[in-house]
């Protein structure tokens, strides 16, 4: 091979692992978006159940 079908060959070589790190991330993501849902429904169902949470004698009672 030539140095330049070299240097496309390695580029492109480049590009679909650059690609696949990409999808990876966007499963990431997607994860993280559904996981951070769970948890901001789950606090807010908490809240929901006790809405003087957030009071500073609720706070300071035991």
């Amino acid at each position: 091979m030539t140095n330049v079908q070299e240097q496309v060959t390695s580029a492109v070589q480049a590009i679909q692992a650059a690609l696949a790190q990409l999808e990876a991330a966007g499963a990431s993501a997607h994860n993280l978006e559904a996981t951070l849902t769970r948890h901001q429904q789950t606090v807010g169902e908490a809240y929901a159940a006790s809405p003087d949470a957030g009071d500073r004698q609720f706070v300071t009672t035991e």
